[in-house]
Formats: C-alpha cells, sequence, structure tokens
C-alpha cells in the first residue's frame, strides 16, 4: 500500500477553521477576500481568485493556456480520477506516465522515453516540465507557510 500524507492539523488550523464558521460566512466573504490579497501581495501579481477546489483551478488554467479539443495533457499515474476529468471537460485528451518510485511524481525518466510525437501537440515543453513542476511547488509552499 503506497501510504498518503497524513494532514497537519495543529490548534491553530482548528482555531482558524473555528472562526471561518462562526463568522457567518460559508461561501466567498470577507476572510477569502484577505486570502486572495495576502496571496496576491506575496506573489507579486495583479489580481488572486481562490476557488473551492484543486478541480476548479486545473480548469480555470488549463482554459486560461488555450487547452482543448487536440490537445494532450500529461498527467501522473497515481492521481485521483479528477485530474483526468479536468483534462476531459477541456476536450483534450488525458496522457499518463508513470511515476518514480522515489518520490510519486512524474517520473523524469518515462518522459524522455514517450512518444515525442506530441510534443507537437503539448502547451509546454518536455525540457521545461522539471523547472516548471518544481516552480509551481515551491511557490505554492512559500504562499502557504507565509499565510499561516
Amino acid at each position: 500500500m503506497i501510504p498518503f500524507s497524513p494532514p497537519r492539523i495543529d490548534q491553530r488550523v482548528v482555531d482558524e477553521v473555528t472562526a471561518a464558521l462562526l463568522s457567518g460566512w460559508i461561501t466567498t466573504g470577507p476572510r477569502t477576500k484577505l486570502f486572495e490579497k495576502k496571496i496576491t501581495e506575496y506573489c507579486g501579481c495583479q489580481t488572486t481568485v481562490a476557488v473551492n477546489s484543486w478541480t476548479a483551478g486545473m480548469e480555470i488554467l488549463l482554459r486560461w493556456w488555450g487547452v482543448g479539443p487536440g490537445d494532450e495533457v500529461i498527467i501522473p499515474v497515481y492521481t485521483y480520477c479528477a485530474s483526468a476529468n479536468v483534462v476531459l471537460h477541456t476536450g483534450a485528451t488525458p496522457v499518463m506516465v508513470d511515476i518514480s518510485p522515489d518520490d510519486f511524481n512524474i517520473s523524469n525518466e518515462k518522459m524522455r522515453k514517450i512518444n515525442y510525437n506530441l510534443c507537437r501537440k503539448w502547451k509546454l515543453l518536455p525540457s521545461l516540465f522539471d523547472h516548471f513542476f518544481k516552480l509551481i511547488i515551491y511557490s505554492i509552499q512559500k504562499c502557504i507557510i507565509n499565510l499561516l
């Protein structure tokens, strides 16, 4: 069995969730707007939009990048069905690539071995995948750490 990472729920997290529930705003409200403002300031971008899930965020990104019918999107084989479903929602085709046993992320070795005829349909060049994913993960981690 592949273990999932347990959530980190300490008193600070419990206090924030309790404050949100007692605020009277269960959906987008002042706390969400403050979160968006802090992310915008931290990242130095013009605006930030908080969404309810990774799936919603990924669909927005795929559509923003113009992914649609005729495109192929690389996803790991070790994932939730939402990763493939969101690609299908845009009209694109999910292409599953095996994972690395060391970190359960898309295997760089497997990426290099897949059919490079797919490259003409990709929105991101294969040589940029390593740097792109590291940048995204690093940015997300820094934003979360600084906001807590």
